[in-house]
């Protein structure tokens, strides 16, 4: 929803820039909250990416090209919708350290074959939100899944 002050008066040019229409747009009660909700109490969560290693799995270009394509729409509707607040895929080079933090190890954290690919930072009002916002990503197209979590602060 896009929001416009109550009694400000709005122009809107048409495509071609032929013609005007002047509006004085005086939303609901209902609008004004609803607007004032997402604004203000949409929360911080992050979504992991887990999925298979598939570096020796064979992909066609066009299955490939076809995937990618997925997560640009699937994120450039988020950023649209003021969801996306960042996150990137990851590289598959990292260090483990454990113990009592004095062992270093060149190495990622795996499950079997399983990687974190990357992560989202997402807004939404609540856990469920996010986690049916997380539900409609192109990871499960590859075998993977995701864990959404709130921050704490």
């Amino acid at each position: 929803m896009f929001f416009k002050k109550p009694g400000i008066k709005i122009i809107n040019l048409s495509i071609a820039g032929t013609s005007t229409v002047e509006s004085t747009i005086k939303p609901s009660y209902k609008e004004i909250c609803v607007f004032f909700e997402n604004i203000f109490c949409m929360k911080d969560y992050i979504i992991l990416f887990r999925e298979p290693d598939g570096r020796m799995d064979e992909h066609s270009d066009e299955d490939l090209r076809v995937h990618q394509q997925h997560w640009s729409e699937w994120l450039t509707r988020l950023k649209g919708e003021g969801r996306l607040a960042g996150g990137s895929s990851l590289t598959l080079e990292g260090r483990l350290i454990t113990g009592d933090g004095t062992t270093i190890t060149h190495t990622t954290h795996k499950v079997g074959t399983e990687i974190v690919g990357g992560f989202l930072l997402l807004k939404a009002n609540n856990l469920d939100e996010a986690a049916e916002i997380a539900s409609s990503c192109p990871i499960y197209e590859s075998a993977g899944y995701s864990e959404v979590r709130e921050f704490k602060n």
